[in-house]
């Protein structure tokens, strides 16, 4: 059973609906990428594993809101019969 759980400001653990719900509701809002930039990318294949790293500068608009992205981000790939899949990610304030 597939799943992707997910932590929000402290509380509880989402489930994988309740994650895919929020991801497409907030990726959904966006009106425009004004900037999509990252620093410092890496990526390390061990057999089936892959880890990227990088940091991240971006820009994007919500309406007339403008949110600037500045972290450092970790995603844990694994490759299965449909391609790579993200089985992990972590986000951490970054100062560029």
């Amino acid at each position: 059973m597939e799943q992707n759980l997910e932590y929000k400001n402290g509380e509880a653990v989402n489930d994988g609906e309740a994650n895919e719900s929020y991801e497409r509701s907030a990726f959904g809002a966006i009106t425009e990428v004004v900037k999509f930039d990252t620093e410092d990318f890496k990526v390390a294949v061990y057999g089936d594993v892959a880890n990227m790293t990088f940091q991240s500068d971006f820009h994007l608009k919500f309406g007339d809101d403008l949110v600037v992205v500045n972290e450092q981000t970790t995603l844990l790939f694994v490759r299965t019969n449909n391609g790579w899949k993200i089985v992990h990610e972590h986000h951490s304030p970054w100062t560029p």
